[in-house]
């Protein structure tokens, strides 16, 4: 890296001219039109890698599922990153510990980096809160990661990546930093906009992408100069003492299984196989219909503590399907699932705050809505 970049930061990037916006244009038109199709196979694949790596497996074969869990994990995230383009998510802001988001994302790429004989220096603070939501934060970290690792896979020299975080007065700080190649000084102003990269085989989305969800938070990004390889230094706002004890992510106060009876209306088998495979990893009793009339009559005759509603079905939307139940069912048992990008809840839908869990859904998140409680 050039020591003549000093700091460069994401404030202002933008497209270069009309026609990378008649790019980005043209690439929501295509991923509106896609997405659906490719979240519902990777709904499958993402369940079955699940579960099979909570069998007891040989070496091997554990390896494998665990390879195939990376990839569908990888290929979540760059589809759901390409989404930001499309329309923005909303965001759940709740205390969340920085660190503990960074261990679980790096425990995602612990193949990856070890047989690519890659280093993880790790430099946390115990006090490093923000308001946050914990699967977008995920997802900038799962970027940077991706970036690293791909930096160093040719790599010569030395192959280390190094995070540290520090809580200020009123900030956390970031570090993310590789060993790597680093950044040309004629690339360093541009590496946030979208479509610029690097790489021979780029898309140029992923700093963009990380650049729009740490703005989100009220944070902000920039380069920072190094002798070796590239450094990011990320801040955010940080929060007050009294509010880190309701953080998101607290593993001695969470439970793992429930004995909550859930019911699953989609039309797709194999995405619903998977679904109720990981489902009953929680400890839960699992029915699945895939046929939304004869889930009208089930729901009328059987008692469920939360039923999971497609929103892509035949006969009958998830939508108008949980406007029809709600004569027999408390609405607050219902979550909407869905792998459409273009979903526009109408207004009076919406008056309901049904939650929506967007495909591929991983046991993570459905742990989280199952035992946690619906929020």
């Amino acid at each position: 890296m050039n020591k003549d970049i000093k700091q460069v930061s994401a404030k202002g990037s933008s497209p270069r001219n009309i026609e990378e916006l008649e790019k980005l244009a043209l690439l929501g038109e295509q991923i509106a039109g896609i997405a659906h199709e490719i979240n519902n196979p990777l709904s499958a694949i993402l369940g079955y890698s699940e579960m099979l790596q909570s069998m007891e497996l040989e070496p091997k074969a554990r390896k494998y599922a665990h390879n195939i869990y990376i990839s569908s994990m990888r290929a979540s995230k760059i589809a759901e990153g390409l989404l930001t383009f499309l329309k923005k998510k909303d965001i759940n802001l709740v205390p969340t510990n920085i660190n503990d988001v960074i261990q679980k994302t790096l425990s995602i790429f612990e193949y990856q980096l070890s047989v690519n004989e890659i280093s993880v220096n790790l430099n946390l603070s115990s006090t490093s809160f923000i308001n946050g939501d914990f699967h977008k934060l995920q997802q900038i970290f799962f970027n940077l990661f991706m970036n690293a690792i791909q930096s160093l896979e040719k790599w010569g020299g030395n192959r280390i990546i190094s995070i540290s975080s520090e809580s200020l007065e009123n900030k956390v700080v970031v570090i993310f930093s590789d060993s790597g190649h680093g950044i040309n000084i004629e690339d360093s102003s541009r590496i946030f906009l979208p479509l610029h990269t690097t790489k021979k085989n780029g898309t140029g989305l992923g700093l963009s992408i990380v650049n729009s969800l740490i703005k989100e938070h009220d944070g902000d990004i920039s380069l920072i100069s190094n002798s070796i390889g590239c450094s990011f230094k990320i801040t955010f706002p940080t929060i007050s003492a009294r509010d880190k004890n309701n953080s998101y992510i607290s593993e001695s106060k969470t439970k793992t299984t429930t004995t909550k009876r859930v019911l699953i209306i989609d039309d797709d088998e194999i995405v619903i196989n998977a679904i109720v495979g990981i489902i009953k990893l929680l400890g839960c009793t699992v029915t699945f219909i895939t046929k939304p009339l004869d889930a009208l009559e089930e729901v009328q005759r059987s008692n469920y503590d939360i039923i999971l509603v497609d929103y892509k079905m035949p006969v009958m939307n998830g939508v108008d399907f949980i406007k029809q139940a709600s004569k027999f069912v408390s609405i607050e048992k219902f979550i909407l699932i869905t792998g459409y990008v273009g979903l526009d809840i109408k207004e009076e839908f919406e008056k309901y705050k049904i939650p929506v869990l967007h495909k591929p859904i991983g046991l993570d998140e459905l742990r989280h809505v199952i035992i946690e409680g619906i929020s």
